[in-house]
C-alpha cells in the first residue's frame, strides 16, 4: 500500500496548487541542472547540532526526523511538502509503503506508523554515508493538511569536533547563493555571538537581507533578562521582511500509545500568553506580532519564498541563456558530429588565405616607411658627408683622393641603408609569422594537435624563405658598391648637379623676388606701362617652374630668363675658377655621390620591394595552394582527439538541460505570477 487515504474532506486551493507546482519545477531545474551551478531561489534552513532545527523542521512538516543526541546527519536533507487529497511520502523517488488498514484503525494511527517508517527510512540513508557529503536526501510528503513549500535542511553545524569544517564548508556551499533565502535557526538561551551557524550567515549576507533568524526552545530561556532582551529585539523587528522569529515548537509525547507526530500550534500560542512572557518587565510580547510561532512561521517563509522566485526568475533566465550561449558556442566550434577532415583543413585553409591581403596591407605601410627613409638619406647628403671621406696625399694624384672618398661615402650610404633594412625584415618577419599563428581560425581551433603542426610547419617554411631573402637583400646592398659611372641616367644627372648644383639653383630663385624682379624687367626689357607689376611672377621649387607672366609677352620673359641665368652662371663658374683643386675636386666628389646615390636608391628600392613579394607573400600563398592541403601530417593531425568528443557530448547534453530548463522556468514564471503574495 503506497497511499492512506483520508476520509475527511479536503479542499486544496489553486493558490497551493500552482506555489507547489512552481516550487516543484524549480526542483526539477536544479536535479537536472546538477553540475552547473545556476543560481536557484531556495529555502536553507541552517543552525548548530542541537539547536532544535529538526524539531522546529518536524513541527512544520509533521515528518519525524531524527533526534537524538548521538545522531550526526551527514547530508542535507530536501523537503518537499505538497497538499493533496492523499497521504504519501516518497524517499529518493520511491514510496513508503504505508501500513495498511486493520479494522476501524483511524487516519492518524496509520499516519504515525507512515512517519515512524519514513524516520527509519532517513536513518538508514544517513547512516549508508561515511563521511559528510553535499549529496542530498530528497523526501516528498503529500498531505491533505500540508502547505506548499520546499526546504533544504543541512547538517547541523558540530562545535568543536573534527566534523565542523565539513559541515561548514557545506553549509557555505548551499547559503552563497544571492537567490537563497537562509533560515537560520539558534537556540534563544545561547549567547548569538557565539554561534558559529550566525558567524556564517553574516559572512555570505551582511547586510542580513536574505535571513530570517529562528529563535528555538524559548521555554528553556533561564532568566527574565534574557526573555526581556528577547522580546525586545522581536518587537523592534516585526514589520521588518526578515525580522527575528520566536517558536517554541515542543512535540507531544505518549507514553502509552504510539507516536503521535502532530504539533499544537493552539499549546504553543497558549505558552506565549503565559505569565513568563507577558508579565516580564518592559514591553510585554506583542501576541499579534506576525513573527511569532510556527504557524506565522509558515506563513512568512511560504510568502518569501514567492517573492524571491518571482523577483528573481529574470535573472535566472539570463544565467540559463548565457549557458546555453555558452554550450552552443562550443558546438558551433566542434560541429553537431565529427567533421570530415578534409572539411576542416579547407576552411583552415581559405581561412588563412582570406588573411593574405591583411599582411600585404600590413606590410605596404612598413614598406613605404623604409622608402621614406632611404629617400630622406638620399636627398638629405651634404658636403660635410663627402668631405670626411676625402683625404688627399701628396704622393698620390689628386683623382686617386676623389676616387677613395667616392668609394668610402657610397659604402657609408649602403650601411645606413643596412640598419633599415634590418628593422625592415625583422617586421615583416613578425606578421607573416603571426599572419597564420595568430589567425583567427587557428587561435579558435579546438584541433590542438593539428594547429601545433601548422604552426611548425610554417616557421619552418617561412624561415627558409627568410634566409633567401635576407641573402638576396645583402647582395643587393653590395650591389650598390658596384658603381658604374658610365650610366648615362648617372652622367646626366652629375652633369645637372656640376652644372646648376643646389646652391646656384637657390641663389637663382633669391635674385628672383618679386621686388628686384619687377625692377630689372622695367630696366633690361623695353616694358613702360606703368599698371603692369610682375609681383606675382615666382618660381616653385625648381628655376624652369615660373608662373605667370601678365607683365611680359613669352618673348621678353624668355630673354629676361636667359639673362638672369647667363648672370648667376659666370659668377659660379668665375668663383669655381678661384677655387683650389682640392676644393674643386671636394666639388665634383660630392657632385658624383648625389648622383650615383640618387639614381641607385629607386634601383634598390624596387629590388627591395620585389624581393619581399616573392620571398614572403607568394611563399606563404604557394605553401597555402601546393602543401598544406596534400600533408598527410596535417591530415593524421586533423583527427578528432578524445577531448573535443568529450567537450561535444558534454556540450549537447547541457544545450538540452538548458533548453528544457527554460521551457520549465517559463511555466514556472507563468504560475508564480497568477500568485498574489
Amino acid at each position: 500500500m503506497k497511499k492512506i487515504e483520508d476520509t475527511s474532506e479536503v479542499k486544496i486551493d489553486t493558490q497551493d496548487k500552482k506555489l507547489g507546482r512552481a516550487q516543484d519545477i524549480m526542483e526539477e531545474i536544479r536535479i537536472k541542472a546538477e553540475g552547473q551551478s545556476l543560481n536557484l531561489p531556495q529555502m536553507v534552513v541552517i543552525g548548530a547540532q542541537g539547536s532544535g532545527k529538526s524539531t522546529l523542521l518536524s513541527a512544520i512538516s509533521g515528518l519525524r526526523f531524527p533526534q537524538a543526541l548521538n545522531t550526526c546527519t551527514k547530508c542535507p536533507i530536501v523537503v518537499a511538502l505538497r497538499k493533496s487529497e492523499s497521504i504519501f511520502v516518497r524517499v529518493n523517488g520511491a514510496y513508503i509503503d504505508a501500513p495498511k488498514a486493520e479494522g476501524a484503525r483511524d487516519t492518524a494511527m496509520l499516519k504515525a506508523q507512515l512517519m515512524q517508517k519514513v524516520e527509519e527510512k532517513i536513518i538508514e540513508l544517513n547512516n549508508s554515508y561515511n563521511e559528510i557529503t553535499d549529496k542530498p536526501i530528497n523526501i516528498e510528503y503529500h498531505s491533505p493538511s500540508q502547505s506548499p513549500l520546499t526546504l533544504v535542511d543541512l547538517p547541523g553545524i558540530i562545535h568543536s569536533d573534527q566534523r565542523e569544517r565539513e559541515t561548514m564548508s557545506i553549509s557555505k556551499k548551499f547559503i552563497s547563493g544571492s537567490n537563497t533565502t537562509i533560515l537560520l535557526i539558534r537556540e534563544a538561551n545561547n549567547d548569538k555571538e557565539t554561534q558559529k551557524a550566525v558567524a556564517l550567515a553574516r559572512e555570505v549576507d551582511p547586510e542580513g537581507d536574505r535571513t530570517i533568524e529562528v529563535l528555538t526552545k524559548a521555554d528553556n530561556i533561564g532568566t527574565n533578562e534574557k526573555r526581556r532582551l528577547i522580546i525586545l529585539d522581536q518587537n523592534q523587528t516585526k514589520n521588518d521582511k526578515r525580522g527575528i522569529h520566536v517558536v517554541c515548537c515542543r512535540l507531544k509525547d505518549n507514553d502509552s500509545g504510539p507516536y503521535s507526530g502532530t504539533f499544537s500550534r493552539k499549546d504553543e500560542m497558549a505558552f506565549f500568553r503565559g505569565d513568563e512572557w507577558q508579565l516580564t518587565r518592559g514591553s510585554p510580547l506583542e501576541l499579534d506580532s506576525p513573527n511569532i510561532g510556527v504557524e506565522n512561521l509558515m506563513k512568512r517563509i511560504l510568502r518569501i519564498l514567492g517573492e524571491n522566485m518571482k523577483e528573481n526568475s529574470p535573472k535566472l533566465r539570463v544565467e540559463i541563456s548565457e549557458k546555453l550561449k555558452i554550450c552552443q558556442d562550443v558546438i558551433n566550434d566542434l560541429g553537431e558530429t565529427p567533421r570530415h577532415l578534409g572539411e576542416v583543413l579547407s576552411n583552415i585553409c581559405e581561412e588563412l588565405k582570406s588573411v593574405q591581403n591583411e599582411l600585404e596591407e600590413a606590410i605596404t605601410p612598413l614598406l613605404e616607411d623604409f622608402a621614406n627613409t632611404v629617400h630622406d638619406i638620399c636627398i638629405g647628403l651634404k658636403h660635410s658627408f663627402t668631405d670626411q671621406f676625402y683625404k688627399p696625399n701628396a704622393y698620390d694624384p689628386i683623382f686617386f683622393a676623389g676616387k677613395d672618398a667616392f668609394e668610402r661615402s657610397i659604402k657609408a650610404v649602403s650601411e645606413q641603408y643596412r640598419v633599415h633594412l634590418i628593422k625592415l625584415s625583422q617586421d615583416i618577419k613578425t606578421l607573416s609569422i603571426c599572419s597564420v599563428n595568430e589567425s583567427p581560425v587557428i587561435q579558435k581551433s579546438n584541433y590542438d594537435r593539428l594547429t601545433v603542426k601548422i604552426k611548425e610547419r610554417w616557421a619552418e617554411q617561412f624561415n627558409a624563405a627568410w634566409v633567401i631573402m635576407e641573402k638576396e637583400m645583402a647582395t643587393k646592398l653590395r650591389d650598390i658598391g658596384k658603381y658604374n659611372t658610365r650610366n648615362h641616367y648617372i652622367t646626366s644627372k652629375y652633369q645637372e648637379d656640376m652644372t646648376f648644383p643646389k646652391e646656384l639653383q637657390e641663389k637663382f630663385l633669391e635674385s628672383l623676388n618679386p621686388s628686384s624682379f619687377c625692377t630689372e624687367a622695367r630696366t633690361t626689357v623695353n616694358c613702360t606701362n606703368g599698371e603692369h607689376t610682375f609681383c606675382d611672377t615666382l618660381l616653385s621649387q625648381k628655376y624652369h617652374s615660373v608662373v605667370g607672366m601678365q607683365a611680359l609677352g613669352k618673348r621678353e620673359f624668355d630673354e629676361l630668363m636667359s639673362l638672369k641665368l647667363r648672370s648667376c652662371l659666370d659668377e659660379y663658374f668665375a668663383a669655381y675658377a678661384r677655387k683650389s683643386l682640392q676644393e674643386q675636386q671636394k666639388m665634383r666628389v660630392f657632385s658624383a655621390v648625389s648622383a650615383y646615390v640618387y639614381c641607385a636608391h629607386k634601383t634598390f628600392l624596387d629590388d627591395v620591394m620585389s624581393i619581399i613579394r616573392r620571398c614572403v607573400l607568394e611563399t606563404r600563398i604557394n605553401w597555402l595552394n601546393r602543401e598544406f592541403m596534400s600533408s598527410q601530417e596535417f591530415r593524421d593531425a586533423t583527427k578528432e582527439n578524445v577531448a573535443n568528443e568529450m567537450r561535444r557530448a558534454k556540450a549537447l547534453k547541457t544545450r538540452n538541460v538548458m533548453r528544457e530548463c527554460l521551457e520549465n522556468l517559463d511555466e514556472a514564471v507563468d504560475l508564480i505570477d497568477s500568485i498574489e503574495f
